[in-house]
């Protein structure tokens, strides 16, 4: 159970940590100025994909990550959304320019749909957590301890 527990705690904070930062940046980004950049597609065995994003500031290359695909997923439609060489509109932090995103609107509903998915995933490991407390507690009462 304590197992579980710490699963379910470790997910709910990473799901929660990067929707929270998405979020975040998404928010900074409707402030930041744009540049021409284009997606590349670096394809790895196994039908894995790298795709990221180039471009340039000031004479100086820049690359962004949107995401690492380690097997093609049927779940995931964004694949077939990035084609490489593909132009984008990039958004960059002036101040610090390797901070960017080629998507500066908070799709709403994913945001929400994954705090629901942290907020289970701690009450699951909430619940995960008592259970074990609770087995210990009642072993111990077996044992005669206090």
């Amino acid at each position: 159970m304590l197992i579980i527990a710490l699963f379910c705690f470790i997910y709910a904070a990473n799901i929660g940590w990067h929707s929270l930062q998405f979020a975040d940046v998404s928010n900074r980004a409707l402030k930041w100025p744009a540049t021409a950049g284009h997606i590349s597609v670096t394809r790895g065995p196994r039908n894995s994909a790298n795709v990221s994003y180039l471009y340039s500031v000031s004479g100086k290359a820049y690359r962004g990550k949107l995401f690492d695909l380690p097997r093609a997923n049927p779940f995931d439609w964004s694949p077939s959304r990035w084609k490489n060489d593909m132009n984008v509109l990039v958004y960059f932090d002036p101040a610090s320019p390797q901070d960017s995103t080629v998507n500066r609107q908070l799709d709403e509903k994913q945001y929400y749909a994954n705090l629901i998915c942290a907020a289970v995933a701690a009450v699951l490991g909430a619940a995960a957590l008592a259970a074990f407390l609770d087995e210990m507690t009642s072993h111990k009462a077996r044992l005669g301890f206090r």
